[in-house]
């Protein structure tokens, strides 16, 4: 384990035990892709609760990623308030003064917000499941890992004359 702040946690679980951490790491870049090519809220919502399901698969305790999970929730409100005024197309929904609601601004919002929860989320989650790719690929490069303040400084293991 590395000397100083770690966000890795370790639990017995399939997800920390057997998965290499590089398949993680692939998994995470396809799931901001896939976030980035839908637009359909079905779709990001399908992949939010997957991803939110494989946290609690890893059992991790909600309240590591708890933060996370809030931050998601604000973008998630913030999409579906501001959207709206930039999309005007469709049946109004809702009318709040001389702003107007469509139904495709609201659903245009509310795909939007998921997007970057599903993104905060998948971080969130890899970035606690994932601290230790870089402790394996440091030691299996032949490095040793001294860390402190945040961040993470790799020392090789023998003299590199």
């Amino acid at each position: 384990m590395p000397v100083g702040y770690s966000i890795y946690i370790e639990k017995p679980s399939y997800v920390h035990q057997r998965i290499d951490p590089r398949t993680k790491l692939f998994a995470l870049c396809t799931s901001f892709v896939l976030a980035l090519l839908f637009n359909n809220p079905a779709f990001l919502g399908v992949l939010l609760v997957a991803v939110l399901a494989i946290g609690l698969w890893a059992k991790l305790p909600l309240k590591s990623f708890r933060s996370y999970l809030i931050f998601a929730l604000w973008f998630l409100i913030l999409g579906v308030v501001i959207w709206p005024f930039y999309i005007q197309q469709g049946p109004v929904v809702i009318r709040v003064g001389s702003a107007l609601f469509t139904s495709a601004g609201l659903l245009f919002g509310f795909a939007m917000g998921l997007r970057v929860a599903l993104m905060v989320c998948c971080w969130s989650l890899d970035d606690v499941n994932l601290a230790t790719a870089h402790y394996t690929w440091a030691a299996a490069a032949g490095l040793t890992i001294q860390g402190g303040d945040g961040y993470v400084l790799y020392y090789p293991l023998c003299s590199l004359d």
